[in-house]
């Protein structure tokens, strides 16, 4: 009786933890496939000023295919004097980020950084991010 008491206890143990087991491996992989995005900033110089509102319609035709790539724009700056536009986006490599605008807007980037990010936004919860260009 002992016997078959332990073994329906160590059956009815085996099968809770199946649902549990399953449960952790989605979120394992879910954040391996997360980790292995890097943060990136990306400059584009225009030969001309632009407006905001033309930056937003270049950009919405950028994010209509940067799944497909893997990319996922956080934020973007524009100087409208100088045809400057900043782009923080995180991707696995920069080659998916240049896929996304091959495809997108047509306007590549002239030049791609990796850069990480800093303690104080880490600290806000990423609601604040701030783009600071030193000359």
């Amino acid at each position: 009786m002992k016997n078959i008491l332990s073994i329906i206890t160590i059956v009815a143990l085996s099968i809770a933890s199946l649902p549990l087991h399953a449960q952790t491996t989605k979120a394992e992989t879910a954040i391996r496939k997360e980790a292995v995005k890097n943060l990136y900033l990306d400059v584009h110089h225009l030969p001309a000023k632009v407006k905001y509102e033309a930056v937003a319609k270049l950009h919405a035709k950028d994010v209509t295919v940067s799944k497909k790539y893997g990319v996922h724009f956080i934020n973007y700056w524009v100087n409208e004097n100088e045809g400057l536009m900043f782009w923080l986006s995180s991707a696995a490599d920069t080659v998916s980020i240049k896929k996304t605008y091959a495809e997108g807007s047509g306007i590549p980037a002239n030049t791609l950084y990796k850069v990480s990010e800093g303690t104080a936004a880490a600290l806000q919860g990423k609601n604040n991010l701030f783009l600071d260009v030193h000359y």
